[in-house]
């Protein structure tokens, strides 16, 4: 393929197609960066490729050095911007709105802190869990929890990851959990 056939494509799919099946040092950085991509979300279904659109993420935990951690890992992430404020300027934010609710294990402190998060108007609520059992895995889903992730070995891209999927309507679960759930 020639680099000026590349520059005239029209469809952006192909052309991130085209681009990414290249052998590696096809094409120089400097080329790269004078690439036309359209600047619309690819997070969004029917959009096209570029940056994620920026979702309004709130951070909620039952320990405070765990939230330090995930909002420390969160910050370079381009498609979360973190909120500190309360939530009750939700009304005032026109971006989609997600929070993460995080804890050792789902018990009791955790959901009430999910159901609170819900109450106070954030429609999705990914839970982030030491351990998921099935019947904390069942309670978490009944208290309105869209996305779920175990907390060790989860990466700042796997969050933000799921942040993403929650604010476009997704669910998102480990493969062995959403396993035991069809199962039951």
């Amino acid at each position: 393929l020639s680099w000026p056939y590349l520059r005239r494509c029209r469809r952006p799919e192909l052309f991130r197609f085209l681009l990414h099946n290249q052998p590696s040092g096809w094409c120089s950085m400097r080329r790269m960066q004078t690439l036309p991509v359209p600047a619309v979300s690819d997070s969004a279904p029917g959009r096209g490729f570029g940056p994620p659109r920026r979702v309004s993420t709130w951070v909620r935990a039952t320990d405070p050095l765990l939230a330090a951690g995930i909002v420390a890992g969160l910050r370079q992430q381009p498609g979360v911007r973190l909120r500190d404020d309360a939530m009750d300027t939700l009304d005032n934010c026109d971006e989609p709105r997600v929070a993460i609710v995080a804890g050792d294990q789902v018990d009791d402190e955790l959901l009430r802190l999910v159901r609170t998060t819900l109450r106070n108007g954030c429609p999705r609520v990914v839970l982030i869990a030491g351990r998921l059992d099935d019947t904390g895995v069942f309670t978490a889903l009944e208290a309105g929890v869209c996305g779920m992730l175990r907390r060790e070995g989860v990466s700042a891209d796997q969050l933000a990851r799921a942040v993403q999927s929650a604010a476009d309507g997704h669910g998102s679960m480990p493969p062995d959990v959403l396993g035991r759930v069809l199962n039951q």
